[in-house]
């Protein structure tokens, strides 16, 4: 089974918000820059 991601990476204005949250919560805030899943599906 394969795992297909389609992520997007915008530019964010407020970057420093974003990452103190990202860093609270997210455990791979460190390895993925922030981003917008677009689809996330195994085929």
């Amino acid at each position: 089974m394969n795992l297909r991601t389609i992520m997007i990476f915008p530019d964010f204005y407020n970057m420093e918000v974003i990452d103190n949250i990202r860093e609270k919560y997210d455990p791979l805030a460190k390895l993925v820059r922030p981003h917008i899943t677009i689809i996330n599906y195994y085929y």
